[in-house]
């Protein structure tokens, strides 16, 4: 309190001459009335005879629309010292915004220098690292050039030396390492842990037997009894189980389920019974979606016995929003997602074709029971008992193989095979029906998708502002 009291003391004593005029502006004068007096600053000054306006916005509006004539737009100006008296207080204050003016000026001249710096130092580098860089660019192409000319070397590597690289490396791939704990298949004996059967670490592997619909234990007694679900063929002779990093990692260290174990409701059983040798017709019967369109292509082989054929199944995409849930379809439904066609010159013996489009009543019965007791998509399912009671006990799906269509030149059913690695089985060794190929297509250009979702896709996009806007 004392300082300030000094200060201004200090302020008080001073002389207006002791001020230059570059300390401190009055505004000039917008705008003088009886009323008021309205400077360049938007400052408004009320007569002390006068009444305060109704709104000194729309005041001022009214002066800037033309409504009210200004006196002067000039410029600010610097009146004389002797026109104005200044208190100690304004004097500081003009004194101090004189002085941060003149800081604030000089520094972003200070920066200005700086960046102008900077970037004069980046063009010269950049300037004289163009010569560099085409000189060595230059000299890469003389190196493949002379490496080309010197091809073939006239000495040829020890050929000793290539065969030991060849046996090492082939030898690394030779030796299959299962990991217990997800089954993955490795090579790499560094990658792979080894543990005893009987380790606690392998207590996160436990699985409640009432959750599998399959027995899952071990061959080994020690891991049976724990409820341990494992692979088998990760077990060596003496009793040590073999673990990927990661498993072992999540075993080990973290004590919690790996997240790619089979324990982590990942187990694959072997197939039931109920499903194992269905026909491709009886498998679409108990389908509860057919999430693909199916054409498929039959044609005599080439080689072979009399009367075999081979087949070639393509996959199409198929527009499927919803499960069935009353199976099985009548069979004459399946011209819905299913064409047939036949390839070649030769007529299809329709005698001959039959197998492939025979239909057993009581195998579909038992694969539809035994689906809709364990799995998931199948809970709501009903089964269909009137359509299957029309059914006799072994039936040909006549009206699919009816409609079979006709392709006369082979080479169509080529070209639909050609970039696919697909083994070519029809070779003389092997007698008989071969099994059907497949292949896909894929819906790049978005054909299956449903003209609604991409409707509704292309208004939410944000759209760009139009031009001139």
């Amino acid at each position: 309190m004392i300082g300030v009291i000094l200060q201004l003391q200090y302020y008080q004593s001073m002389d207006s001459s002791d001020l230059a005029p570059s300390d401190f502006y009055v505004p000039e004068t917008l705008y003088e009335d009886p009323q008021v007096t309205l400077y360049a600053d938007f400052r408004m000054d009320i007569r002390e005879d006068q009444d305060e306006p109704d709104s000194r916005p729309t005041y001022i509006q009214e002066i800037l629309s033309g409504k009210r004539r200004l006196v002067s737009m000039g410029r600010l100006r610097f009146p004389s010292l002797s026109a104005t008296t200044l208190t100690p207080v304004q004097r500081l204050s003009t004194r101090r915004k004189s002085t941060s003016t003149n800081r604030v000026i000089a520094h972003r001249r200070k920066q200005r220098q700086i960046l102008e710096a900077i970037t004069e130092q980046l063009r010269s580098k950049m300037i004289a690292e163009v010569p560099t860089r085409l000189q060595t660019l230059e000299t890469n192409f003389s190196e493949l050039e002379k490496e080309q000319s010197e091809w073939p070397p006239s000495e040829l590597p020890d050929p000793k030396g290539l065969y030991t690289d060849f046996y090492e490396d082939i030898h690394k791939l030779a030796t299959n390492i299962v990991c217990g704990s997800c089954g993955c298949i490795g090579h790499d004996e560094k990658q792979y842990h080894k543990e005893p059967i009987a380790s606690d670490i392998l207590n996160p592997l436990k699985v409640d037997p009432a959750l599998v619909p399959f027995d899952f234990g071990s061959l080994c007694d020690v891991l049976k009894e724990r409820q341990i679900m494992v692979d088998d063929m990760a077990i060596s002779d003496d009793l040590q189980i073999s673990l990927c990093s990661s498993c072992h990692h999540s075993l080990a260290h973290d004590r919690k389920t790996p997240q790619d174990s089979m324990a982590n409701y990942r187990w694959i059983g072997d197939i039931p019974e109920e499903l194992q040798d269905l026909t491709w017709v009886e498998e679409s019967l108990i389908s509860c979606a057919h999430l693909i369109g199916k054409i498929v292509r039959l044609q005599n082989r080439n080689v072979g016995s009399y009367f075999s054929i081979k087949g070639h199944t393509v996959l199409v995409p198929q527009d499927t929003r919803k499960l069935v849930d009353l199976l099985p379809p009548s069979p004459d439904s399946l011209l819905d997602s299913i064409r047939v066609v036949w390839v070649g010159k030769t007529e299809p013996n329709k005698l001959h074709l039959r197998k492939h489009f025979t239909v057993r009543t009581e195998k579909v019965q038992k694969a539809l029971h035994w689906l809709c007791r364990h799995h998931e998509d199948y809970r709501s399912v009903d089964i269909n008992e009137a359509e299957i009671r029309q059914w006799p006990e072994v039936f040909v799906a006549e009206k699919l193989m009816d409609s079979m269509g006709r392709v006369r030149h082979s080479g169509s059913e080529d070209a639909s095979r050609s970039g696919y690695g697909v083994e070519d089985m029809d070779i003389t060794s092997i007698n008989g029906d071969l099994p059907m190929s497949a292949s896909a297509l894929v819906d790049t250009n978005g054909v299956s998708d449903s003209p609604t979702v991409a409707k509704l896709q292309e208004l939410a996009r944000p759209r760009p502002p139009a031009k001139g806007s």
